[in-house]
């Protein structure tokens, strides 16, 4: 690896696809390269991860050019995007938007021992603008067509999978045996005396890291150890993070590593999170972990590493329902995707726990909608698509998915009938977890597939909160409506658990009078 004086910077590159199906003479499909979430009506292929570096690129390295050229929506001259080794020339058409460096394949000795990836650049076209523009394609594997032409190769690596990670604080002051201490956790914090203070997003440590963390200078190991017990006064338990080489003494147990970077990730919107502790750095009595760079009174400044901050990225969940049957006239089979349960004449399938905003790794999902309630000509439906609404469709909703798999997801497959007859067999959509049956049906081809965290959800129970206010004031929590006391407010909950969900137990003590 080149020298690193603080000018190299890691960056996490997307590769998107947009095609125009409506021109002639043929599709002009295209793919471009951003450093953020691609922009409307591109769907995400794949990431990848790269160097900006702000003067050159070092010794072993190539700097590669992302341009533009073209416009929006506009058929004769349609958006597109050059994938090039040189600048973009005054008077070409084409506009420089950013730079990044990637391995030069004539400098990579084993890539696979690095776990680099070989990326080719295809290029086609330059005749007519709006029959056969000049665009770029990139991929590990050529396109389907033969008038694609190679134009350079070059290695990087593997996009990388991000997993969540929770902060939670307890315990008061220097209170003894319930001191003030914090936790990180890669799942839900079920420990009632626990107050949650944040959620951020690292990158997923499995196999296949540890090479590349060692590659790349600016993406760490860290591990989290534990010590002590819960509920134990003298020996209260505390969490403590550290790089994964450092030592700790064997009152620490590992729970777990993640990966993170030790800089700010270019244009990724990345944030510093910082670790204070007391006692010695390498057996602290406990720790803490804040976004705040302002070291707290009596604590000492530990690591520093950057994430992804959660706050912008709230789950939500959707509902998978059905209605109609396949090849009635007037009802046919069909699907829809919602934010509240089904009703009417849609029975309930499935739910699914997605995104309601844009973060590295996912993909923007637009749910539209078509034809009338009760209409048999034209009857209500509903599009699953990588693009807005269509001639016909308005659209309804827009959520984020995982384009790849991550721990805890599954696939779910969508698939379309473009149907022969708009009357009698319309255009329409349905959802299902993929597997080797998910297209039983004649005639349904898949339009898009996204990964996200499944669940039946069809044990929805209403709970009821009411309260007595004799000689003591007391709250109960019932799935029953009172008759004795007075209701203050109801609420949905779930008998069955759900990834981002917690448990809680609803317990009575004493006897009724009644």
């Amino acid at each position: 690896m080149a020298e690193t004086d603080g000018k190299l910077y890691p960056i996490e590159l997307y590769v998107s696809e947009r095609t125009e199906q409506n021109l002639v003479p043929k599709d002009i499909r295209r793919r471009q390269i951003s450093l953020g979430i691609p922009p409307n009506g591109w769907s995400t292929k794949f990431t990848f991860n790269a160097y900006a570096w702000t003067d050159h690129c070092p010794q072993g390295m190539m700097r590669i050019v992302v341009a533009t050229s073209g416009q929006v929506n506009n058929l004769r001259d349609p958006l597109r995007y050059k994938i090039s080794r040189e600048s973009a020339l005054e008077g070409s058409g084409w506009t420089d938007l950013f730079s990044f460096c990637a391995y030069n394949p004539d400098e990579v000795k084993k890539p696979e021992e690095k776990k680099l990836i070989e990326m080719k650049v295809y290029q086609t076209g330059g005749g007519q603008l709006h029959e056969d523009p000049h665009r770029f394609y990139i991929d590990e594997k050529p396109p389907q067509y033969d008038t694609w032409v190679l134009a350079f190769t070059f290695y990087a690596f593997h996009g990388l999978t991000h997993i969540p990670l929770m902060i939670s604080e307890t315990g008061v002051g220097n209170t003894p045996g319930n001191p003030l201490r914090g936790q990180i956790s890669n799942r839900a914090v079920n420990l009632a005396s626990w107050e949650p203070k944040f959620t951020f997003y690292v990158v997923s440590s499995d196999a296949e890291m540890p090479s590349l963390a060692s590659e790349n200078p600016f993406l760490k190991v860290y591990k989290v150890t534990s010590a002590g017990f819960y509920g134990n006064e003298d020996n209260p338990l505390k969490y403590d993070l550290s790089f994964v080489e450092d030592s700790r003494s064997s009152c620490w147990k590992e729970v777990f590593r993640f990966h993170a970077y030790t800089q700010p990730v270019a244009g990724g919107g990345s944030q510093a999170v910082h670790v204070y502790y007391r006692g010695q750095k390498n057996d602290p009595d406990r720790c803490l972990f804040s976004l705040d760079a302002n070291v707290p009174y009596g604590w000492t400044k530990g690591i520093t590493f950057y994430a992804f901050p959660a706050s912008n990225v709230g789950r939500l969940t959707l509902y998978v329902s059905q209605t109609g049957e396949e090849g009635k006239a007037g009802n046919p089979l069909r699907e829809q995707i919602s934010t509240e349960p089904a009703s009417c004449a849609w029975v309930q399938k499935f739910a699914l726990q997605v995104f309601s905003g844009p973060f590295p790794g996912l993909e923007k999902i637009y749910v539209s909608s078509a034809g009338e309630i009760g209409e048999p000509r034209d009857p209500l439906r509903y599009k699953i698509s990588h693009e807005r609404h269509g001639s016909g469709w308005s659209d309804v909703f827009s959520f984020y998915a995982h384009s790849t798999q991550t721990p805890g997801t599954q696939c779910v497959l969508v698939a379309q009938r473009l149907g022969a007859n708009p009357e009698t067999d319309p255009h329409r959509f349905i959802v299902t977890p993929f597997d080797e049956r998910s297209l039983p049906l004649h005639q349904w081809s898949e339009a898009l597939k996204f990964y996200a965290h499944i669940g039946s959800f069809q044990n929805r129970i209403p709970l009821y909160v009411s309260g007595t206010y004799d000689h003591r004031i007391r709250h109960r929590v019932s799935h029953q409506m009172p008759v004795n006391s007075a209701l203050i407010f109801s609420f949905q909950a779930y008998s069955e658990k759900f990834d981002g969900m917690q448990r809680f137990y609803v317990s009575s003590k004493g006897q009724s009078s009644e």
